[in-house]
This record gives C-alpha cells, structure tokens and sequence, in this order.
C-alpha cells in the first residue's frame, strides 16, 4: 500500500520512466499518411541535501512522419 501511496506523489523519491504516443491520421499531401510522435517522460529525483530534492522532469519526442 505504501508504493502505491508513493507513486502517486509528484515529489516522492522513485524513478519513473512513462511513454506516451501520439497518432496523427491523414497527413500528408494525399491524406493517407500516419504520423507518430512518441514521448519519453523520464522522472528522476535528485537528492541535494537531507530536506531538498530536486526533481527533473524531461519530455523527450521523437517525431516519425512518412515521406
């Protein structure tokens, strides 16, 4: 119960690692086309003392769309 408690806290101390993808349909010059674009979400906590933490949070996309 506590993990679950934990996860749920935006400032806790555990690394989190989520994925999101985006589909876009019809794209391009014909219409028929799909363009993905993947997110990396890493969360990571970095202790700076025993009361400070730092927590960074990146969004990574990586855009694929057909030629």
């Amino acid at each position: 119960m506590m993990l679950a408690k934990e996860a749920q806290n935006p400032i806790t101390n555990l690394i989190s690692l989520p994925f999101q993808n985006n589909s876009n349909f019809g794209v391009g010059p014909k219409g028929q086309r799909t363009q993905n674009v993947p997110n990396i979400q890493p969360v990571i906590p970095v202790p700076l003392s025993k009361d400070l933490l730092l927590v960074t949070r990146t969004i990574v996309p990586y855009l694929h769309q057909p030629t």
